[in-house]
């Protein structure tokens, strides 16, 4: 909404947001959000969506981006890319429509996932990047 016509999509501008909370939240151990849409061009941008955690807001500000500034111009594309969280695809030339996922790992105390072997359930604890890089 507004009258600033930065670069970025609904699905960009969702997680640069995400990442903003995720990044003040008391609790956000392990939270990953991951929002993405393509009409299989992704339209004036390289990127149809992006990943955050709760270390990505201040990866921008790192990067010498103003984040709230960007999402306050509807610009989420440039605190992304600053971040390196932007979610590119190749042409797919399929509209797979929007596509949101949240995880969060269990608390520190929690019993799940069980401890298994290497391979297994264990290794998605982490952030959700490194399951789709």
């Amino acid at each position: 909404m507004g009258t600033s016509t930065g670069v970025g999509g609904r699905c960009q501008e969702l997680v640069l947001a995400a990442a903003r909370e995720l990044a003040n939240a008391k609790s956000a151990r392990g939270a990953t959000l991951l929002a993405c849409g393509t009409d299989g061009r992704d339209g004036p941008t390289d990127a149809a969506g992006g990943v955050v955690d709760k270390g990505t807001w201040s990866a921008i500000e790192k990067a010498g981006r103003q984040p709230d500034a960007d999402l306050a111009a509807h610009d989420s594309h440039a605190s992304l890319d600053a971040a390196n969280a932007l979610l590119r695809t190749d042409l797919t030339a399929t509209n797979v429509m929007d596509i949101v996922i949240g995880v969060c790992a269990p608390p520190a105390t929690s019993k799940w996932p069980p401890r298994t072997p290497a391979g297994s359930l264990a290794r998605f604890s982490g952030p959700f990047r490194k399951i789709i890089e």
